[in-house]
């Protein structure tokens, strides 16, 4: 059963462009919501939303859809989702019975977001709500830039594990992949928009605090506005060199013309310079705030992966230092971009979502005449149950100290019906932990603590007490 597949792009960046060249033409149509990119980038030949009217843009979205099978949006916050959900659910309520099981569609967020906790209680309900609401719906696959904190962003608001595919964030490694020449003095470098949460002063002060003394340039490509003005004016001197905006042959060169890359934003959803410096054989220092750290530099040995800057500043020491370490992590860097992150890798990730929507397409028609409205109320009677519960846990989250009551405990001998299994138990531990509290014998802080109490078991925990010891 043929997939038809359709692809949303944000805007035709450079990137954007050598990936729908590489794997989306021919293969899959598409079609850009913006006409311009950050670069200034444009496109005459494809079809642009922002250059239609709102009318013209429902009658677009809305023949996608029909057309269609396989619906792939960049992000989950713009017109075209919000829209093509909209229409999609409908077509999934049965009220009237009108669901054509064999013309089933399916509707894929490409992200680059990581996971992460907000601390205002209101915006984190508003998010949990709406995204809960998304995610939970069968028809709506996760695509994540990443295999850590992006995959975590679709399970942690309640989509299924079956429904979340890896779609790697690339770049034409091969525009960057030329013969690594390094320079005679040791040049760090610095791509991207100079704005406050990019963190360059901070790059800027930790490389006058270490290299002031030493031979070494800190080159910084990118612009700004008013923040870059700022830098410019405060700390521009021999060894710190602004170069603006570069694009094309001009950035490849000065990537191939330097020795390691810097990124240490307060927080990056991903970070294609990664991808480009790499491809070029430039070793990465990173924050692990930064999205693609996890997944190119992590115990891959391309870089170092900071926690704070005083470590950054510290590991880029480490590299000026030792030039065997440098070359390794050159040597490395090209090798995982040339032969894993790269167009293969995304062509089979997408592959892997073709086939499941196609085996999913086949297992709906057959089931079409088998339903029941039973099930369906089942069904829904569960979500929703599921749904009251994480709203209210969202709400009533908060860091103080507590104490926690259990039973009693459980493996393959259950002694009261009141008692939980080993297993479960474990997870609540994991939960536990990943939420910040450390487990105590006695509360001593009032935030942060869990004391965990089992009032009237005895025997599960008596068979069970090795495992308690380990955990």
């Amino acid at each position: 059963m043929e997939v038809k597949t359709f692809c949303y792009f944000v805007e035709p960046a450079s990137y954007t462009k050598d990936l729908i060249n590489h794997v989306y033409k021919g293969k899959f149509d598409y079609a850009f919501i913006n006409s311009r990119s950050y670069s200034g980038e444009g496109n005459n030949t494809s079809v642009f939303l922002d250059n239609l009217n709102f009318l013209q843009k429902v009658v677009f979205i809305n023949n996608v859809i029909k057309k269609y099978d396989l619906i792939i949006i960049n992000g989950y916050n713009n017109l075209p989702f919000i829209l093509s959900f909209i229409l999609i659910w409908f077509r999934e309520i049965d009220i009237l019975n009108f669901r054509d099981y064999s013309n089933k569609k399916f509707l894929a967020i490409d992200s680059d977001t990581q996971y992460r906790n907000i601390s205002n209680p209101i915006l984190r309900f508003i998010k949990y709500v709406y995204l809960f609401f998304i995610f939970s719906k069968e028809y709506v696959l996760g695509l994540a830039g990443g295999n850590n904190f992006h995959k975590e962003l679709f399970r942690k608001y309640g989509m299924d594990e079956e429904r979340i595919f890896l779609l790697p964030m690339m770049v034409n490694n091969s525009k960057f992949n030329i013969q690594k020449q390094f320079p005679d003095i040791f040049t760090f470098l610095y791509v991207g928009r100079i704005v406050p949460h990019k963190n360059i002063e901070q790059i800027i002060n930790e490389f006058n605090a270490k290299f002031s003394n030493l031979p070494c340039f800190l080159k910084i490509v990118g612009s700004g506005g008013f923040h870059e003005r700022y830098l410019r004016k405060k700390y521009s001197d021999d060894n710190i060199i602004f170069e603006g905006k570069l694009f094309g042959d001009d950035l490849i060169n000065t990537y191939n013309s330097s020795s390691c890359l810097l990124i240490a934003s307060q927080f990056e959803p991903w970070g294609l310079v990664v991808n480009e410096s790499l491809s070029s054989g430039l070793p990465v220092i990173s924050l692990e705030t930064v999205g693609s750290s996890y997944d190119l530099i992590y115990k891959k040995d391309t870089g170092f992966v900071s926690k704070d800057m005083n470590e950054f500043g510290k590991n880029m020491l480490k590299i000026y230092n030792d030039k065997n370490l440098l070359m390794n992590f050159s040597e490395n860097a090209i090798n995982l971009m040339k032969n894993y992150w790269n167009y293969s890798l995304y062509e089979k990730s997408i592959k892997k979502v073709v086939f499941y929507v196609e085996n999913n397409k086949i297992i709906h028609r057959l089931n079409s005449n088998k339903e029941t409205i039973t099930s369906k109320n089942i069904f829904r009677v569960k979500l929703i149950k599921n749904f009251i519960i994480k709203c209210f846990s969202l709400l009533c989250y908060e860091n103080k100290s507590k104490v926690i009551f259990y039973h009693d405990i459980h493996n393959s001998n259950i002694y009261t019906h009141m008692s939980t299994s080993i297993c479960l138990f474990k997870e609540h531990i994991d939960v536990i932990r990943e939420n910040g509290f450390t487990i105590v014998n006695k509360i001593t802080n009032k935030r942060n603590q869990i004391r965990i109490t089992f009032d009237d078991g005895w025997r599960g925990i008596y068979e069970n007490i090795d495992l308690l010891e380990e955990l």
